[in-house]
């Protein structure tokens, strides 16, 4: 098979798996891996393709959560006979699920029967986790309590298995060679924005990359990408309501409101939907979750978590603490906290590149620095890199894979130790190092060639990128 071939039935098989292995690089080398090529190739389809019940767009953003809450959201009043209007529901007092408050069923208790949990009739389940604490937390309430509920059939997830394979023969889903084709002119657009970056800024690789979530012709491509991803979602969301209809409708009539759906525009509950397998959020009370139990269709129900809208609907261009400053490679966010220190040093990770291990056409040969340890780890055993991705000796693979582990954490460190001052590095792995700085020795590192972002680091974990350094 040539390898064009090879590239265009695998992209034809994408799916959730193949996007996170693609995604998070840096554990690359220890999963089965057929090049570079194919891989670049998944990211960047990835971000056009949905593929699988509720497929989500992994290539050009990670997560993180956002400021605004769910009590003012707008939603659809499903109950008056799907009219399409809007009004704004009251949220208060509802009880949702694996949030920070007092409002929030958090947990069931200790010790409790741990067999399957399903109402008097069996019309109504509840999956293990969230769905106990529902289930739990329904025992103690009153018939008017009001909880907000993730809504999937009964015996979870959003379709049969019958309707995902059909699905997949739709137009929906299915990539055509049209779709191959312009991923592929996609993903090589991206490559020459961050050459050209790299020729403009004379900087390394990786701070091209960085520098892509403000580069004029990256983000015209990026919002056309995430446009047309968007659009795919909604209509495979439509397609998953379609399938549930009169058991959707069902409940429609048997609740307060529904508060989003896998049909939505709205990129936040979508995300949050797929992530939990459901194809909307309602807001019940006890005596509405015991209707439904009544009735002659099956749901698999758990507890919401408040802030669902903002859990997945994030993207980097908008974080002002995973972009770039113009004249440095601190983020906008570290600058402002500079300014509010008063001259003291700040908690701030730094992230390190190896542009003097490099070679010229590093773009073409690898997605990742764990890739050229890799090559010379394969090297070393006396095979090509393309020998070890295609290695059944699980042995040798783990053998080569720590070798190329333990290279390139020796080479991190050796930058370190040229990079950081007695009593500024206090923490790190590979690529990643905490530091205490002053502004001026941050933007004195920043000028470095191996450093290509520094960022505030002071915060709750959840808030910082990616960051082990946070109190």
């Amino acid at each position: 098979m040539k390898r064009s071939e090879e590239l265009y039935d695998q992209i034809g098989q994408i799916n959730e798996k193949y996007v996170e292995e693609a995604f998070f690089g840096d554990d690359a080398a220890n999963a089965p891996k057929k090049g570079v090529v194919l891989r670049r190739t998944l990211i960047a389809a990835a971000v056009v393709a949905v593929v699988g019940a509720l497929a989500l767009a992994a290539a050009l953003g990670t997560g993180k959560p956002g400021k605004t809450t769910p009590g003012n959201a707008l939603v659809k009043d499903e109950k008056e006979a799907g009219n399409g209007q809007t009004t704004e529901i009251d949220l208060s007092g509802v009880k949702w699920f694996g949030s920070a408050g007092e409002s929030s069923a958090s947990s069931y208790p200790e010790g409790v029967d741990l067999s399957p949990k399903a109402l008097e009739n069996g019309k109504v389940s509840f999956p293990h986790g969230d769905g106990w604490r529902l289930y739990y937390a329904l025992e103690k309430a009153d018939d008017s309590d009001r909880f907000a509920v993730i809504v999937s059939r009964g015996e979870g997830g959003v379709l049969p298995e019958d309707e995902t394979h059909s699905m997949h023969e739709t137009n929906i889903c299915k990539i055509t060679e049209t779709d191959y084709k312009q991923t592929m002119k996609d993903l090589q657009t991206r490559l020459d924005i961050i050459a050209r970056i790299r020729r403009e800024r004379d900087v390394s690789r990786e701070e091209a990359e960085m520098r892509l979530l403000t580069d004029p012709e990256y983000l015209e491509l990026w919002e056309r990408q995430h446009g047309e991803t968007l659009e795919k979602n909604r209509q495979v969301g439509e397609y998953v309501l379609d399938i549930n209809r009169d058991a959707y409708d069902f409940l429609c009539r048997h609740c307060d409101a529904v508060i989003c759906t896998v049909a939505d525009a709205d990129e936040g509950s979508y995300r949050y939907l797929d992530h939990e397998g459901g194809y909307c959020i309602a807001v019940m009370t006890k005596a509405q979750i015991m209707e439904l139990d009544s009735g002659e269709y099956e749901y698999s129900l758990k507890g919401a978590q408040e802030g669902y809208k903002e859990f997945f609907g994030y993207n980097m261009m908008e974080d002002d603490d995973a972009i770039l400053s113009d004249d440095s490679c601190l983020t906008p966010y570290l600058v402002r906290a500079y300014e509010e220190a008063g001259g003291e040093p700040i908690k701030v990770e730094v992230r390190i590149a190896l542009p003097d291990l490099e070679p010229e056409n590093v773009d073409e040969l690898y997605d990742y620095p764990s890739d050229m340890f890799l090559q010379r780890a394969a090297e070393h055993y006396g095979i090509t890199l393309e020998d070890y991705y295609y290695l059944t000796d699980e042995d040798l693979r783990r053998e080569i894979s720590d070798y190329a582990a333990k290279e390139s954490i020796e080479a991190y460190d050796a930058v370190k130790a040229s990079l950081f001052e007695d009593g500024e590095l206090i923490g790190g792995w590979k690529e990643h190092a905490g530091a205490m700085l002053t502004y001026e020795r941050a933007m004195e590192l920043s000028a470095k060639k191996e450093v290509y972002m520094i960022s505030y680091a002071d915060l709750r974990p959840e808030d910082v990128v990616w960051s082990e350094y946070a109190n």
